[in-house]
């Protein structure tokens, strides 16, 4: 059985990360997130969204 793909709009990444919609749309015109585009429409996969993540994230320095 095939797994579903999940799709999330910008306002969903938003709200997942605590930041704006500028900060999105930054993210996408530097390509520093992968995204889908579907018409006019923008929409991230949950794995692109957990790379993005990934590679920026930063161990707490003590």
């Amino acid at each position: 059985m095939k797994e579903e793909l999940k799709l999330f709009k910008k306002k969903d990444l938003c709200d997942m990360m605590g930041v704006s919609i500028g900060k999105v749309d930054g993210l996408i015109k530097e390509n520093k997130i992968r995204y889908i585009k579907i018409g006019k429409n923008v929409r991230f996969r949950e794995a692109d969204i957990s790379s993005y993540l990934q590679r920026n994230y930063k161990e707490e320095r003590i």
